[in-house]
């Protein structure tokens, strides 16, 4: 007995004989792309099959009769042959169901059209009534912040300093400041020019500064309070950790003998210029002037100033 041949269906991976069905699935009605059509061999096959079994060559024209039919199925031809196979009659009863899906469809669309028509005259209502387009208004997004000039944080707009770092937060008609008017000295945010001292805070609120000639007269001398107790110096004088009438109150107010020993002999020296009289640092250990360090350079005082020597000391300026 010849081999039987089988195939496997590329759609729904049945196995089966492709000869009785001419080469189509069984199961799915899909035609197998191996399948030649039948051969010598498979004919012969066949006919010897049918001896053996008793089943007479008309029943296989019977078949391929059935074969035929089958393809005019798949083609889409069956659909009134009653004789087809039961996917013919699968596929009759789901035409009859697509005009229903149609129409269902159609109808969804009607009930679209219906509230597209009711929100088009509740907006045209709307319109009439109040003449407000609220489509132009915009948002209101909530709590408005704005940044701090000086650290970033988030800061809301009616502080006046930031709550992070202290900075003054500028204001948006506050004036830019560019440079020193006293000594035309660039500078950025800083409260003291870094040059000549000239506090610069007054000048950003509005304050004019004064031209030279309608200047104050500068004062010769400059006092300094020291642990409470006032000492004045002239141009060229010096102050430190050195034999004077201020030496026990500053190591007071160093902190002990043991800190006093951080603050220079000739710590500060003091100059009169014209406009103004300024504090230089000549110390080992640095100085800072209102909390801006100034080591090896100077800067011009102003009532109320503070120095602090070395870390340790602070003394309050006097004019």
């Amino acid at each position: 007995m010849p081999e039987q041949v089988t195939l496997s269906c590329v759609s729904c991976d049945t196995s089966f004989e492709p000869g009785p069905n001419g080469g189509f699935c069984p199961n799915c009605d899909t035609p197998h792309p191996d399948y030649t059509g039948g051969g010598a061999d498979e004919a012969e096959d066949g006919d010897e099959e049918a001896e053996a079994t008793g089943v007479e060559f008309d029943e296989a024209e019977d078949v391929d009769d059935a074969d035929e039919s089958q393809v005019d199925d798949s083609g889409g031809d069956g659909a009134d042959d009653e004789d087809g196979p039961d996917g013919s009659d699968e596929k009759e009863a789901v035409d009859e169901t697509e005009p229903d899906a149609v129409d269902e469809g159609g109808e969804t669309d009607e009930t679209d059209e219906g509230a597209d028509e009711v929100e088009a005259e509740a907006d045209e209502g709307a319109d009439a009534d109040g003449g407000i387009d609220t489509e132009d208004e915009p948002a209101d997004d909530g709590d408005t912040t704005e940044s701090c000039h000086s650290c970033g944080a988030a800061v809301d707009p009616d502080m006046a300093f930031c709550p992070d770092c202290g900075a003054k937060l500028e204001e948006d008609d506050e004036p830019t400041l560019d440079a020193c008017p006293s000594c035309d000295y660039e500078i950025d945010d800083e409260t003291y020019c870094p040059s000549c001292g000239l506090h610069l805070d007054p000048i950003r609120d509005g304050e004019v500064f004064p031209p030279a000639d309608d200047a104050t007269d500068v004062p010769e001398t400059v006092t300094i309070a020291v642990n409470g107790e006032e000492y004045t110096f002239e141009d060229g004088d010096t102050f430190g950790r050195q034999e004077g009438e201020w030496l026990e109150d500053l190591v007071e107010a160093s902190g002990g003998r043991d800190e006093v020993t951080y603050v220079s002999s000739d710590h500060l020296e003091f100059t009169v210029e014209d406009d103004g009289i300024y504090v230089v640092d000549v110390s080992t250990n640095g100085t800072k002037h209102n909390g801006t360090v100034i080591d090896g350079e100077s800067a011009r005082l102003e009532d109320g100033d503070t120095l602090e020597l070395a870390d340790r000391a602070k003394i309050e300026v006097r004019l």
